[in-house]
């Protein structure tokens, strides 16, 4: 990731950094809404599991200077999501919802070079997870 990109990323982030929860909640309403399969994955009705997943995304995107130093837990998540039969295509199901959620929040400060930057970060950690998910089926 190029350090404009990173830059990008977390100016953007913080604007909507306080909906937290609030941010996860609405992209597991897009998943239920548009691939129900995908949103059985995720608990219903957990405050405290989508503060959870708010704060892991809060530490990809503060850290992104440093991913290399994170990559491995990520691999591990990924790992874990294996067993729970997450797949390639489920990631990628996820990062577009993300994305648009990110998108609609937002709004007039979107560019297609904000664009670009968050899809090049939800890319990798997608393939950092996907990598997890590889060594499990290469353990089976």
């Amino acid at each position: 990731m190029q350090r404009e990109q990173i830059k990008r990323v977390q100016a953007s982030f913080k604007a909507f950094e306080p909906c937290g929860g609030a941010f996860i909640s609405r992209v597991l309403l897009r998943l239920s809404d548009r691939h129900p399969g995908v949103r059985a994955f995720f608990p219903d009705d957990n405050v405290l599991h989508h503060r959870q997943l708010f704060a892991t995304l809060r530490q990809i995107i503060k850290n992104l200077p440093r991913y290399d130093q994170f990559e491995g837990l990520l691999m591990a998540i990924g790992a874990q999501a294996a067993r729970e039969r997450v797949n390639a295509a489920h990631y990628h199901i996820i990062r577009t919802e993300l994305l648009s959620t990110i998108r609609e929040l937002s709004r007039e400060d979107w560019s297609d070079e904000l664009e670009v930057a968050w899809e090049t970060v939800l890319t990798q950690v997608c393939r950092s997870m996907m990598s997890g998910v590889q060594r499990v089926a290469r353990a089976a």
